[in-house]
């Protein structure tokens, strides 16, 4: 080949140029994900009338951890993202045993399913606890009995005890936990954090 048909050497100055903008406009992109991301885990930058009504889960605490599984036994990382791109959140109630409380829970969780309207197909419902037949299938036919990998109770967030509740989760769809609620708080401050966290969640 003549020196007339090479190609004519790259400018340093201009691949740099390049690469400035490239990077510029993957961190366009990226920051409203990031900013949406700590707002929905924090809180910051978020309007007080807004704030979340439930009780900050550590970050990173996720439902993998803790040993439940499916209503036959299966592993529950598929039903999540990255696995399953159309993932839901959940509302997990965990209690041991269910008595009075519990059982309001899983009436009140229902309404607020019921509740989202259009958005309900984005929410998934789990119960968990050691005497699961008292569950009424008519009432709640949506929901799902879930396991425990060694029939035992399950590793809740920051040390808590199913004895201790019963809790209800707002799981996000990478499975981690976000917001915790207990005999203290209503069922309308579920509905009030799910909408909110469902519509700032940068997964949607």
């Amino acid at each position: 080949m003549s020196d007339d048909n090479r190609p004519a050497p790259m400018d340093p100055a201009a691949v740099r140029r390049g690469r400035l903008i490239a990077g510029g406009l993957f961190a366009i992109a990226l920051v409203p994900v990031l900013l949406a991301t700590l707002m929905y885990y924090t809180g910051w930058f978020v309007p007080s009338s807004t704030t979340n009504k439930g009780e900050l889960v550590a970050f990173g605490e996720s439902i993998f951890d803790t040993g439940l599984r499916g209503e036959q036994g299966e592993p529950l990382e598929p039903r999540y993202m990255p696995d399953n791109g159309d993932a839901t959140w959940w509302f997990v109630i965990v209690a041991d045993p269910c008595e009075e409380v519990c059982q309001e829970w899983l009436y009140l969780s229902r309404q607020v399913h019921i509740r989202l309207n259009r958005e309900a197909d984005k929410v998934q419902r789990a119960f968990w606890s050691t005497n699961p037949d008292v569950l009424d299938r008519d009432e709640h036919p949506l929901i799902e009995v879930l396991s425990h990998e060694d029939n035992g109770i399950p590793k809740l967030p920051e040390g808590a005890s199913p004895e201790e509740g019963p809790f209800v989760y707002i799981v996000d769809r990478m499975g981690t936990f976000a917001l915790r609620y207990d005999e203290s708080h209503e069922g309308t401050d579920l509905l009030e954090d799910i909408r909110h966290l469902i519509s700032t969640s940068p997964h949607g």
